[in-house]
């Protein structure tokens, strides 16, 4: 089970990779979750850090990881995002903002 999950999570994160370099970027991959951002996008006006998660369930929770990351400092021209793929309905994006 764990490693279908894992697969599942690698094909998300692949998936961000390439709408993201057809848009102009380039684009890192942290592979095997070892960092707290699973993408890593640049051109040359901005630096997207994006957490890709993969889900079967209708509703995603933050976790721990994605509360570290609203509240990592970054500079201006930075944005932390969450990519969130559902099991049977697509996919939706979330901008991590620092909590107040």
């Amino acid at each position: 089970m764990a490693n279908k999950k894992y697969e599942q999570g690698k094909r998300a994160e692949y998936k961000v990779r390439k709408t993201l370099e057809n848009e102009g970027y380039t684009c890192f991959r942290s592979a095997g979750s070892k960092g707290l951002f699973d993408v890593i996008a640049i051109n040359s006006c901005e630096v997207r850090l994006i957490q890709v998660k993969f889900t079967e369930k209708d509703k995603y929770t933050e976790d721990k990881n994605c509360k570290l990351a609203k509240n990592l400092g970054v500079p201006e021209n930075t944005k932390k995002e969450l990519w969130i793929f559902y099991s049977y309905r697509g996919h939706e994006i979330r901008e991590l903002k620092e909590e107040e």
